[in-house]
């Protein structure tokens, strides 16, 4: 028998995490000579837009074009697409998108998301990167939290990334999609990861199901 010790559910040499090396997607890309290098979407309901960040990868000049549309609902909502220009010099490009006045919202009972789909041209090439995302807001006001303005209760559980059959944490959407579904079977809407923080996957699965994360880092300091 191996003794694990104490801290066996955090980043030390008793985890058994630390001894596995490498799990997930490990690959080699081929890019354009510009490419988009990261999206990230900050929705603003008040607003009725969102706020798109771009980094862009490269030294020439272009212009970027955001298509979205509902992703997985029956209601169909598209967006017109908004373009915008940017120089060599421009890393970072910010693009508003007015989502109209009948966007749908995202929360744990009605997870309705939206796929947005970036395309990048320059006279060197075209990159095309997709992602989607939620037009939500989660806030505290006094004692209780908030999704978007409405009060709600987080009713959940802990997860100590314990996957004995493998000995880390699944790397696909689909088996969280299923941990999740089971959790929302008993009344449950909420997961903390006791010092770790689960994969990109875990994330895209609690978008699609309507589900609340709470990753936490890796290491306790003093």
């Amino acid at each position: 028998a191996i003794d694990v010790g104490k801290d066996y559910h955090s980043i030390t040499d008793q985890t058994q995490g630390n001894w596995n090396g490498i799990v997930g997607k490990l690959e080699l890309q081929a890019m354009p000579v510009t490419y988009i290098e990261d999206i990230q979407v900050y929705p603003d309901l008040k607003a009725k837009k969102a706020i798109v960040k771009i980094n862009v990868e490269g030294n020439s000049t272009g212009t970027i074009t955001l298509d979205v549309k509902s992703f997985n609902t029956d209601k169909t909502h598209r967006i017109s697409p908004v373009s915008k220009s940017f120089t060599s010099k421009e890393k970072l490009v910010e693009i508003e998108l007015p989502m109209g006045n009948d966007f749908l919202t995202w929360d744990e009972f009605n997870p309705n998301l939206y796929k947005l789909t970036a395309t990048l041209k320059t006279e060197k090439g075209t990159d095309i990167k997709e992602t989607r995302f939620g037009m939500r807001e989660f806030s505290i006001e006094g004692k209780y939290f908030y999704i978007n303005g409405q009060k709600i209760m987080l009713r959940g559980t802990v997860e100590n990334c314990v996957f004995p059959l493998t000995g880390y944490a699944p790397m696909d959407v689909e088996s969280w999609v299923r941990v999740f579904r089971i959790c929302k079977d008993f009344g449950l809407n909420h997961m903390r990861f006791h010092s770790f923080c689960p994969p990109e996957a875990a994330m895209e699965a609690a978008d699609l199901v309507g589900f609340y994360l709470q990753p936490e880092g890796p290491t306790w300091p003093n």
